[in-house]
């Protein structure tokens, strides 16, 4: 059985191995997407032989490549490229659960107001123990979100379905935003702020679960230094707009940081702060995106 509406967009960088486990993980789900684009801005021609290799198993499966770098790019590419209304984003290194599909038509269907559905981004199991989680947000509570929310509160890029009603409204992804990228990550960030700020409506749903490949201790140092950068980057073009809600909010997001520190590692949490500083320089420099 096929969601009817959802298309789902995986951009690739080339990771082979880890963009069939996506696709298989996509194919083995309860309920089937309408549409699968993967945006390939790899080069690499193995990309094109596993999106055929799967086209049986996964209805509208097909591969656009682009030359334009950058998370934000590709998504925009795949959004563009896709004929539903409903567009489910996620990453190549991602593992979305069976129920996946199934839950954000249920809740997009249930609740035609919304504007976007968020969820759980839970750690995939490693055989390797010295792996660890890089992107986790486990809580099993339903939260809905407007108005002035925190856009860190609301839901992570590798697990993110926007109405393509909204996603054109607020003008899509910030490509200056995101991996690949000199701002390096937070265009969901910056993404979640604009929809909020036009007035719509985002829901947390716990049962509508991504999982996202573990990486080296090493890895996860460099990504808390890029997610801060990512963070203050948003926070410095939220700054630039003159937004009187901009303070208050990076004042909140060096409290929580703090917090942080004091209940876990503080070294790790000095780097996402140390990134937060030079992102919100970043940020600052940049002209507004049109």
């Amino acid at each position: 059985m096929t969601a009817g509406a959802i298309s789902v967009v995986v951009p690739t960088t080339g990771r082979v191995d880890a963009l069939v486990r996506c696709l298989d993980a996509l194919a083995a789900g309860s309920v089937l997407p309408d549409e699968t684009v993967v945006v390939d801005q790899s080069g690499v021609g193995a990309i094109a032989r596993v999106v055929d290799e799967r086209g049986a198993l996964l209805p509208g499966l097909r591969r656009i490549a682009v030359d334009r770098r950058g998370l934000s790019a590709a998504r925009n590419a795949g959004a563009l490229a896709s004929e539903q209304s409903i567009l489910a984003f996620t990453d190549d290194d991602c593992v979305p659960d069976a129920r996946w599909v199934g839950g954000l038509a249920t809740a997009f269907e249930e609740r035609p107001e919304l504007a976007a559905v968020t969820g759980p981004m839970l750690p995939l199991l490693a055989a390797d123990p010295v792996l660890v989680p890089v992107s986790s947000r486990s809580s099993r509570e339903r939260r809905e979100f407007a108005g002035r929310a925190l856009p860190w509160e609301v839901g992570t890029g590798g697990n993110t379905t926007v109405r393509r009603a909204w996603l054109d409204r607020v003008g899509g992804f910030d490509e200056r935003l995101g991996v690949g990228t000199p701002g390096q990550a937070g265009e969901d960030l910056d993404l979640f702020r604009r929809v909020l700020q036009a007035g719509g409506r985002i829901v947390y749903e716990p049962d509508a679960v991504c999982r996202h490949e573990q990486k080296t201790p090493a890895d996860r140092r460099a990504r808390r230094a890029s997610y801060g950068l990512g963070a203050g980057a948003a926070l410095g073009l939220w700054l630039r707009e003159g937004d009187p809600r901009a303070l208050p909010a990076l004042a909140r997001w060096v409290s929580l940081r703090a917090r942080m520190a004091v209940r876990g590692s503080a070294t790790d949490e000095l780097r996402v702060l140390g990134g937060t500083v030079r992102g919100l320089a970043y940020g600052l420099r940049l002209s507004s995106w049109a």
